[in-house]
């Protein structure tokens, strides 16, 4: 049987200066995606350059630790697609195909790849800015594809991004730091306590001020549950939970 090339080596040849996003946006109307291969920044006296190969290129190698789950597929199929970006004297980039051949089918809807999928600049911004109000996962994929119609940015990639935001904000504190700063900075009335022995903390009791306020209105049912997650989450959790007049229940304070 004989193998499938397609050959795209014309739609660069034509490409004398390098650009990384054109060259993507290309690869992307043409059904496949690209990624780094190898770079050289130019250091003690290399010359720099940057090689651009498909997203599929590559075989697939298995991670030295064994995991529970086995790997069934990958995406990697060596494919053959190559371009090379140089740094002239200049301060430009020259483009080179080193090949052009493809040895699988392009794809109509990017969708699902890794970095087709990616958050531009202003969509994280507009990320970051959902996560400050709170609003959920799935409402903040349906904004972005509002925004733009064409994306193919992934509920996979709004975790991740959103994940990231989460990590920078959190910096270099720990979960006990990062907890009491967050109740310091909404202004929950909270207590710890420590250990007799040593300086590690024990037990954190944390209300709201409104909560506070609605259990003063609605005190005649409290409701004591320390029962949630136990078993993914070897720590107990005490919630204190109220009930209107309206039969609606609510959260008054948290004890872990």
């Amino acid at each position: 049987m004989t193998p499938l090339l397609i050959y795209y080596c014309l739609y660069f040849i034509l490409e004398n200066t390098f650009w990384g996003f054109r060259v993507l946006q290309k690869a992307r109307k043409l059904g496949f995606s690209t990624v780094i291969g190898k770079s050289d920044n130019g250091g003690n006296g290399r010359s720099a350059f940057v090689t651009l190969i498909c997203e599929r290129g590559g075989s697939y190698n298995e991670y030295k630790r064994k995991s529970r789950r086995k790997v069934v597929g990958s995406v990697k199929c060596e494919c053959l697609f190559r371009l090379r970006g140089y740094l002239l004297s200049g301060g430009d980039w020259n483009l080179k195909v080193g090949d052009g051949k493809h040895n699988h089918d392009m794809t109509d809807v990017l969708k699902g790849h890794k970095i087709v999928g990616r958050l531009n600049p202003n969509e994280r911004v507009h990320l970051q800015e959902m996560m400050d109000s709170n609003i959920p996962s799935r409402q903040m994929l349906t904004n972005l594809q509002k925004r733009n119609c064409t994306t193919s940015t992934t509920i996979k990639h709004v975790y991740n991004a959103s994940h990231r935001y989460r990590r920078s904000i959190r910096g270099t504190r720990n979960d006990m730091h990062y907890l009491l700063k967050s109740l310091v900075d909404n202004g929950y009335v909270y207590h710890c306590r420590k250990y007799h022995d040593s300086d590690d903390v024990s037990d954190v009791f944390w209300a709201h001020p409104y909560s506070i306020k609605l259990f003063n209105t609605f005190s005649t049912v409290l409701v004591l549950d320390s029962t949630y997650k136990t078993n993914k989450f070897p720590l107990p959790l005490l919630e204190f939970v109220g009930n209107t007049s309206t039969m609606k229940t609510f959260f008054i304070a948290l004890l872990i």
